[in-house]
């Protein structure tokens, strides 16, 4: 007890922090198309998930990571908050059947990872937002501020 008192104070750091998000909290969006991960980031989310709902539907995959994201979705209630690592591809690998596009995706940030992980490059995501995964997904659904907070 007295050593701890007196061991220097040990710090997270940015890498760990970003590296407990992405263990706990991570989906990983596969998109074709540049518009939808520049969407997210500005939380655009009516033109996201409203009117380019096909859009989204048709050139973007999203593989949840994150363990307690997972548990969260036993019990889902509408705030489930993921941390979304965009990944951009081109549109032939949302077509690998799904056991290589995982595969691909896998590698693919396995490389980018190698040059860093900081938390600057997670984007939010409203995961019971995403097209299908909640069944009364109306204006009213996506007008809750709450849940879809506007950029700060």
């Amino acid at each position: 007890m007295e050593q701890r008192r007196h061991a220097p104070a040990v710090t997270r750091g940015r890498t760990r922090d970003a590296a407990t998000i992405f263990d706990e909290n991570a989906v990983l969006l596969l998109s074709s198309s540049p518009a939808i991960g520049d969407m997210l980031r500005q939380h655009a989310w009516r033109p996201l998930f409203i009117e380019q709902r096909e859009l989204l539907l048709q050139e973007c995959r999203i593989q949840l990571f994150g363990h307690a994201l997972m548990e969260k979705l036993v019990k889902p209630y509408k705030a489930i908050t993921g941390h979304t690592w965009v990944v951009t591809a081109a549109p032939a690998v949302l077509d690998l059947p799904a056991s290589e596009m995982r595969a691909w995706l896998d590698a693919t940030v396995a490389m980018q990872l190698q040059d860093g992980l900081n938390t600057s490059h997670f984007t939010h995501l409203p995961v019971l937002g995403v097209p299908g995964w909640w069944p009364m997904q109306d204006e009213a659904f996506y007008a809750d501020a709450a849940v879809f907070r506007p950029l700060r």
